[in-house]
């Protein structure tokens, strides 16, 4: 757990200390306390996002280097390699195939863990983005290379590997994968988290043999 994770976790307890004094307030009918808490709270809160939004606009973007891990917790991913080829089986790239390796791990010791929600893509160094390669992906698991599901279970201290698939310019470089999730998760108001508001994700480099 970071220092953040934990101003986090004490705003969060103050806001339902808060509330739940509030509604005890005005069950009382005390409406000058309700009034002053409820603007000490909308105070605090506006303070807490603005410097959340402060230190995601002055963060630079984190590149890791192939083999290094992003972890969420005890569930870790690392770009391990990746390979490129015009053709899988009988799907043809518009441009090439960008195979990349991906391993998933899980570093707990107590039960087996996945990430349901999340997916990845490629940036390249002009910041384009690509997605993944659903005829690729295809054509791989008809191959069986494909791998492992990114978000599949992963049993306590063991890992997983996984080939993500991407339709990339033949001259593109400077790649780099992305983890990022379907849907809202509280680290979205983490301050500092990768994923908060308006932070530069971290970018997983993506070299090509």
């Amino acid at each position: 757990m970071t220092l953040f994770d934990l101003i986090f976790l004490i705003a969060a307890l103050a806001l339902l200390v808060a509330t739940a004094s509030a509604m005890y307030l005005a069950v009382r009918r005390r409406w000058p306390a309700v009034s002053r808490l409820g603007w000490r709270t909308v105070a605090a809160t506006v303070a807490y996002f603005a410097v959340l939004i402060a230190v995601s606009l002055t963060a630079r973007p984190r590149l890791l280097p192939v083999g290094t891990s992003q972890c969420a917790d005890e569930w870790c991913i690392a770009v391990t390699g990746a390979t490129r080829e015009t053709a899988i089986d009988t799907a043809k790239a518009r441009g090439v195939f960008e195979i990349v390796t991906v391993e998933v791990t899980n570093q707990g010791r107590g039960r087996r863990q996945r990430e349901a929600d999340v997916y990845a893509y490629l940036v390249d160094a002009d910041g384009r983005r690509f997605q993944v390669s659903p005829a690729g992906e295809s054509a791989l698991e008809r191959s069986g290379a494909a791998g492992d599901s990114l978000t599949g279970f992963v049993d306590a201290g063991s890992r997983r590997e996984s080939h993500l698939v991407f339709d990339v310019p033949p001259d593109d470089s400077g790649l780099a994968l992305i983890k990022a999730a379907h849907r809202w998760t509280p680290a979205r108001v983490v301050i500092g988290d990768p994923q908060s508001l308006l932070h530069p994700p971290t970018l997983m480099q993506v070299r090509t043999r």
